[in-house]
């Protein structure tokens, strides 16, 4: 079964082996995490505009406002007097979650080490996900890099996309549901969906593993309404800062394909647009051969690029797509000098 123990742990053959090279790898990523957090500069020199959104947002419920009125005054200030024609609709308002958490921290350095630290134990999580627990440390480094671009000796912030943060719980979901504790994989999924609404397809692919009797049904249809209704009550919340008589961003984008497709495939990895479709489709493969539902889901998202130009949702797929996609590569660069042995 595609769910199994055995395959959370990769070739579990070799078990003490194993486990060695899992903590080799957490302690991998704990130099990772100190070397980047400390070279990174915050405040950066540059910051991207979702990020200056973010930020001032925190600073103004930080001053006692409420989060949806102080996301409104933050588009004022971000986009002046444009605002209507690029932000009016609910859908660009954020959910919550992240910014109730970003609002308790101190200052934008701290919630720089809470990424780094949210960093580092997601790219713990993701060595539970491959053979080779050695990849965790990519997946660190990639959202490390995606959260402070440095170019031409300068920074750039970006670290509050909250699409950074949803990647260590939709991880967690799916090392959950491989193990079948499938309350924790639910509420993870959930978790996933409250930071950024994009994670909905995961929690739908576990809705539809119970209805084929593969998971039960409670904590998969528990977690559906609690996710369903959280972002009925955030649209509700959002719509009365919203102005009626303007006129709704439309759903769908003009894309430009394939390369949106492709760009989401390989969001922000070297040669991306050439690289990341290759290993996305190398994770695919394996995902489709093992019967992972919750895993395909997951890949799906990139396909969203036939109606919508949003490159950067990217961030929710490319790096789970790598290294999946890379320890595929290698299983079979492995296996193929014996036909036989390719075959047990």
């Amino acid at each position: 079964m595609g769910d199994s123990v055995s395959q959370v742990r990769g070739h579990s053959a070799n078990g003490p082996d194993r486990r060695k090279r899992e903590i080799a790898a957490a302690l991998g990523i704990l130099v990772v995490c100190v070397i980047l957090g400390l070279a990174a500069a915050v405040p950066s020199d540059a910051e991207m505009i979702d990020q200056a959104l973010f930020r001032i947002t925190v600073e103004h419920m930080r001053n006692g406002e409420g989060y949806y009125s102080a996301y409104d005054s933050a588009q004022d200030i971000v986009y002046g007097p444009q605002r209507a024609a690029i932000t009016e609709t609910i859908r660009a308002f954020r959910m919550p979650t992240t910014f109730l958490l970003w609002q308790l921290l101190p200052s934008e350095e701290a919630i720089w080490w809470l990424f780094v630290t949210v960093a580092g134990l997601t790219g713990i999580v993701a060595t539970r996900l491959v053979a080779r627990p050695e990849l965790g440390i990519f997946v660190s480094v990639y959202l490390l890099g995606v959260g402070v671009v440095l170019e031409e000796g300068q920074s750039t912030a970006q670290f509050m996309t909250t699409e950074l943060w949803a990647v260590g719980p939709i991880l967690g979901a799916l090392v959950m549901a491989r193990r079948e504790r499938w309350w924790m994989a639910a509420g993870l999924a959930v978790l996933a969906v409250l930071v950024r609404e994009l994670a909905a397809p995961l929690l739908a692919a576990g809705v539809l593993l119970a209805v084929l009797g593969r998971a039960p049904r409670p904590p998969w249809f528990t977690g559906a309404a609690v996710a369903l209704g959280a972002y009925v009550l955030h649209a509700m919340s959002a719509a009365k800062f919203i102005e009626p008589t303007t006129s709704q961003a439309p759903i769908v984008d003009e894309t430009q394909l394939p390369f949106t497709i492709l760009e989401m495939m390989g969001f922000a990895l070297p040669a991306g647009i050439v690289i990341g479709p290759i290993l996305w489709l190398l994770a695919v493969r394996s995902t489709w051969r093992s019967r992972r539902l919750l895993d395909m889901s997951v890949l799906g998202l990139p396909l969203v690029g036939l109606i919508i130009d949003r490159p950067y949702w990217g961030i929710l797929v490319a790096p789970i797509a790598a290294i999946w996609g890379i320890d595929h590569l290698l299983d079979v660069v492995r296996r193929r000098p014996s036909a036989s042995s390719a075959a047990v």
